[in-house]
């Protein structure tokens, strides 16, 4: 069982040309394992990522294969490679203030996404998970009662990295876990994330550009 890119190559439209940022890139995140990739920024780290969960921009180009558990996901509807999300990938993207509904609190947002994929909402103790995981990374239930525009940064990065953590599904994507926290609370994130995963056997897959983080995860 794994999430497989074979021959990956993803390039962006741009008015009368094109920009390729991946070309032919092979790999395997197998579940239970552990894969970081690093590199300078703009160097398609995250459009390879995004790849794997079907979130590219409607310019990109993509070809290849990527394989969840033997399944192409290329080949799939856009919406049945979207209902996987959650369910069986989970993906921390860069830059999550914009994945957060401005009009709604951040904790509602987290049971909205859990309630539209029903078999994770009634996983038994998900809310309970996503608290204890909350508090673990330092912020206190009343943190979801707020909007996103009232969190910091690194306050929406943390809440997101625990909706992330408690999903249950067997693939995480990460795309720089500890953009926008302090060194002290991104090694705590960091530690909670390796810990999770020896706990719970989920394949995990990190992009990053800090060699730091890229040590820490192994």
């Amino acid at each position: 069982m794994s999430l497989l890119f074979e021959g990956v190559r993803v390039e962006y439209l741009l008015g009368s040309g094109s920009v390729e940022a991946v070309r032919e890139a092979s790999l395997e995140l197998e579940r239970g394992g552990r894969l970081t990739l690093l590199g300078a920024s703009g160097s398609g780290k995250s459009s390879l990522l995004l790849a794997g969960i079907g979130s590219l921009y409607r310019n990109a180009r993509i070809s290849g294969r990527v394989l969840l558990d033997g399944e192409d996901l290329l080949s799939l509807p856009r919406g049945r490679v979207l209902g996987l999300r959650w369910r069986r990938i989970s993906l921390l993207p860069q830059g999550v203030g914009s994945a957060f509904n401005p009009m709604v609190p951040v904790g509602r947002a987290f049971e909205e996404v859990l309630r539209f994929k029903v078999e994770v909402w009634r996983r038994e103790g998900v809310r309970e998970i996503f608290l204890s995981t909350l508090r673990r990374l330092g912020l206190e239930e009343e943190a979801l009662l707020r909007y996103p525009h009232q969190l910091s940064g690194g306050q929406r990065q943390r809440v997101y990295v625990a909706m992330v953590l408690s999903s249950g599904a067997p693939y995480l994507l990460m795309d720089e876990p500890t953009s926008g926290l302090d060194p002290l609370v991104g090694a705590l994130a960091l530690s909670l994330i390796l810990e999770r995963q020896r706990e719970e056997g989920f394949g995990l897959m990190v992009v990053t550009h800090d060699v730091g983080v890229a040590s820490a995860l192994g």
